[in-house]
């Protein structure tokens, strides 16, 4: 059993940034080894391997960045510096599981048959599963992120069966590729531009926000497809945008866009089916200010990576 430890950390240590694996690799592998062998029993032994995988992350994100910011050659990336934009096929690839998960709300709008909502549910979440491993085995570009988001929102928000979709799809790409690079890329990606994680992120707002649940409004679909091109258009000119900043603004205004339709549609009718004008609607501006506030608190959460990375230091770890 101890082999089988042995050879887990082995590939563990491959995780590590090319340099550090030089330099202190085999000494990690030989001290590992000689505390492995010091435990007494299999238990013991498990649980020191189990210790080891649980500090791992933290342990790969400090020499990632240490070694992204002693790093002399290469292209220099400033946080607030040029990045490389998506091409616009990849961006409309990248926008896309936006605008189709908000068409099919629109749709779900209409009181489909439940077997007719079940099938455009489930195509939805194959597609995205299906190409989130395109993306894995592309070693993931920046549009990949938007699927990997995807994938777990969902997952996350039905359990069951798409939880169990999930891991298989992990399990297709890890056998495709035959190799840990494409999960080194992932962690990079988000070293070298914390915007990506802030783009994975904003799928979960995206469920709720695009979904329009309970709004019963005259006009609702208007609403709904005035979000669905806000926040596709976002993520498009996300991919787009030639540096950091561009890039969260897009995202960050995209969704004062969605907010602010939302918060208008919902206030601007009542239980009842009617459809006063805002005038009518005494407290309507306060409530879009709640809901603008509101934004404010969520834009706080979930573009926190982006926001900071205009505070990090200017170079970055390079691509492998």
């Amino acid at each position: 059993m101890s082999g089988a430890f042995n050879i887990l950390y082995r590939q563990l240590i491959k995780f590590y940034p090319a340099s550090f694996q030089n330099e202190f690799g085999e000494e990690m592998q030989f001290v590992f080894s000689q505390a492995l062998s010091s435990r007494k029993n299999t238990l013991e032994r498990a649980a020191f391997f189990l210790k080891e995988l649980f500090d791992l992350p933290a342990a790969l994100l400090r020499q990632h960045l240490a070694a992204g910011f002693q790093r002399q050659g290469g292209p220099r990336m400033d946080n607030n510096g040029p990045v490389q934009p998506s091409s616009q096929h990849e961006a409309f690839l990248g926008a896309l599981p936006f605008l189709m998960y908000g068409l099919i709300c629109m749709l779900v709008k209409l009181a489909l048959p439940l077997s007719a909502e079940f099938a455009l549910w489930l195509a939805f979440y194959l597609i995205t599963l299906i190409w989130l491993v395109i993306g894995w085995v592309k070693g993931f570009p920046r549009w990949s992120y938007a699927y990997l988001g995807w994938s777990i929102t969902i997952a996350l928000m039905w359990g069951g069966a798409p939880l169990a979709l999930l891991f298989p799809a992990i399990v297709v790409a890890l056998v495709w590729t035959h190799s840990i690079s494409p999960i080194k890329k992932f962690f990079l990606g988000i070293l070298n531009d914390w915007t990506n994680l802030s783009f994975a992120l904003v799928t979960l707002p995206a469920w709720f926000i695009l979904s329009y649940m309970g709004n019963n409004h005259p006009y609702v679909m208007l609403f709904m497809l005035g979000s669905t091109l806000a926040v596709s258009l976002g993520a498009y000119l996300y991919l787009r945008s030639p540096n950091m900043a561009n890039g969260i603004i897009s995202l960050l205004g995209s969704w004062v866009a969605a907010f602010t339709l939302l918060s208008i549609s919902e206030n601007a009718w009542n239980n009842a089916g009617n459809y006063p004008s805002l005038a009518a609607t005494a407290s309507w501006y306060l409530m879009i200010l709640r809901w603008l506030a509101s934004l404010g608190m969520l834009a706080i959460l979930l573009f926190g990576p982006a926001i900071l990375s205009l505070f990090r230091p200017g170079k970055h770890p390079q691509s492998l």
